[in-house]
């Protein structure tokens, strides 16, 4: 795979959700200013953009309390999973003339019991070691679009979640401020001369409820689902 660092997925599922969280501040930093910047006040607020955008990349990759991602695609493809049963045994099939280590699959299409079926962890173990196999073969994102799509969207939904508490946090600490300010100049207070401030905290107010209603859990779990069911769908057109 070409790595760039400014591919798509680099650009919406990390420097889009960086953008998002510092978007804000930015916005506070222009209206306290009141000023028209230079070239190189530019370049050197952008440096720092940058330099705050990377710090927050960081946290995207940082393992939550050492616990292992929730593979969607690998439960999906489980024999106990939702998936139609002339579904996976399709997929059983194809994956099992892809690679040896994947015969044990044949085992599971017949629902009736059989002696040589491993036992579940073995099955499970199977289904992420198929789903690293699947991810190693999609990547090029021109044959599989719809898998590199649903990637990108997976990406961004858990990188949003994941910089959720710090936004929130961030944000609440700006209203205090805006809240504080706005009531120490209300006596002298103009439209005019202070409704960008007002603005703000506005902003900040409406960053902290999209936060707590749009991004959560679930949010991220439904593109995981759409992901998974894409990379499992791609088994069809190898």
């Amino acid at each position: 795979m070409n790595l760039n660092l400014f591919d798509a997925y680099n650009l919406r599922a990390r420097f889009c959700v960086s953008i998002f969280y510092v978007a804000p501040f930015i916005f506070d930093i222009i209206c306290f200013t009141h000023k028209t910047f230079s070239v190189t006040e530019s370049i050197i607020l952008s440096v720092i953009f940058v330099v705050i955008c990377q710090a927050l990349l960081g946290i995207h990759r940082t393992p939550v309390n050492k616990q292992s991602r929730k593979n969607t695609a690998a439960e999906l493809l489980a024999p106990s999973s939702s998936l139609p049963a002339g579904v996976r045994a399709r997929y059983y099939r194809k994956l099992a003339s892809f690679e040896p280590e994947f015969q044990p699959l044949l085992n599971y299409i017949n629902p009736e019991p059989q002696v040589n079926k491993a036992p579940s962890t073995d099955i499970g173990k199977l289904c992420i070691d198929v789903i690293s196999w699947l991810r190693a073969k999609t990547r090029d994102p021109e044959m599989f679009r719809l898998v590199y799509e649903e990637n990108i969207n997976y990406g961004y939904a858990r990188n949003m979640l994941r910089l959720k508490p710090i936004g929130i946090g961030a944000n609440w600490l700006f209203v205090a401020f805006f809240c504080i300010y706005l009531g120490s100049i209300s006596s002298t207070f103009t439209w005019g001369e202070h409704g960008l401030y007002c603005l703000c905290l506005i902003i900040h107010l409406i960053t902290i409820l999209y936060l707590r209603w749009a991004i959560d859990v679930s949010f991220v779990d439904a593109a995981a689902t759409r992901y998974a069911h894409a990379l499992l769908e791609a088994i069809d057109i190898l």
